[in-house]
């Protein structure tokens, strides 16, 4: 067949020659307690389930594939990057698998590289694919004095200056995560907001993802408790 087959179900449709009152019949298959052993169809006219004629229930058509055995990896190798690397193994090709994981756990098989996403559906509502991986449409730029930890015995006051790139909405939906704002104040001419917000008491150090309409940035929160 010359064909790699990923993980997942396939239907293999054989014939042999035969009846019901002659052989060659199929191999029994017994699973101990159930009376459905499979899923088979066979085929008088038009598919159907393959059923056992006293009990009515589908049975199984057990088959072996035999192919040349291996000798070397490179006999195994089905030049695809998303399989994993083959390797042969006492006659057998072993597949590793997904070579993909973690941080970038989609397989990208047209570039051999693993990736964050392949497309829009792979990120979050607010995003999109960009080369593999998901971002925002623009980037905030956000100044503030230094947010330390272990300062935030009680809740501050902070300011925050903030612009974007070609796509900024000034107007836009703002979200500083677990920071709340109080007042904007809106500069049209420099594309600029002025946000004044309160830092919670407690807040632990960290980054924040932090957004205004369509563009994204984040807020470092430095220090220890």
């Amino acid at each position: 067949m010359n064909q790699y087959f990923g993980p997942g179900t396939y239907w293999i449709d054989w014939m042999t020659d035969g009846s019901l009152t002659s052989s060659p019949w199929a191999p029994p298959v017994t699973i101990l307690g159930q009376t459905t052993t499979g899923n088979a169809l066979h085929y008088t006219g038009s598919w159907a389930p393959a059923n056992d004629t006293d009990l009515l229930t589908q049975q199984d058509m057990p088959f072996i594939i035999m192919g040349p055995r291996c000798e070397t990896d490179e006999d195994c190798d089905d030049e695809l990057f998303c399989t994993g690397i083959e390797n042969c193994d006492n006659g057998t090709c072993i597949a590793t698998g997904d070579p993909c994981g973690n941080g970038t756990p989609l397989c990208d098989e047209d570039n051999d590289v693993c990736v964050e996403c392949l497309n829009d559906d792979n990120c979050t509502e607010s995003q999109f694919c960009d080369e593999g991986i998901c971002g925002f449409p623009c980037e905030l730029f956000i100044k503030y004095k230094e947010i330390r930890a272990e300062k935030l015995t009680r809740d501050r006051t902070w300011v925050f200056t903030v612009t974007g790139e070609e796509d900024f909405d000034l107007f836009g939906l703002i979200d500083l995560g677990p920071i709340t704002w109080r007042t904007v104040k809106f500069n049209a001419r420099k594309d600029r907001l002025k946000i004044i917000a309160t830092v919670p008491a407690g807040l632990a150090p960290g980054v924040y993802p932090v957004s205004v309409g369509e563009c994204s940035g984040e807020i470092v929160v430095t220090g220890t408790f």
